[in-house]
């Protein structure tokens, strides 16, 4: 129990941004809508869903935005918890990504923080 709320604090200590993006992320598997991506980086997302993502599950990713093209990255859902009612926040690190799709998803994130529109502070 400890473990957690030290993983929880250290978590939310490191969250700079939140993003009220039209990003979706889907399992590019099968194309299963997982929710909105928020606190995108080259190393992980949340992801806000109906449902929690099994922990330990790991996922093809394609996250889709209505300005650039779709990324899909490989991730492993690390940690769920309710965000509200009938939402849950999911915690998803990204496979150690290629060169080049660390730079499609700094681009990504480029763009979302160029887009005061997208973005809110906490």
């Amino acid at each position: 129990m400890m473990r957690q709320a030290a993983h929880t604090n250290l978590r939310h200590a490191l969250r700079k941004d939140v993003y009220e993006a039209n990003l979706r992320v889907r399992n590019d598997d099968d194309d299963l809508d997982l929710g909105r991506a928020f606190d995108l980086s080259i190393t992980g997302l949340r992801v806000l869903g109906a449902r929690p993502l099994p922990v330990g599950r790991a996922f093809h990713l394609r996250i889709e935005s209505e300005k650039t093209a779709p990324v899909v990255v490989r991730g492993t859902v690390l940690w769920a918890e309710e965000a509200g009612a009938d939402s849950y926040f999911s915690g998803v690190v990204f496979d150690p990504p290629s060169l080049e799709l660390r730079a499609k998803l700094k681009i990504l994130r480029d763009i979302l923080d160029g887009d005061p529109a997208q973005r809110q502070d906490i």
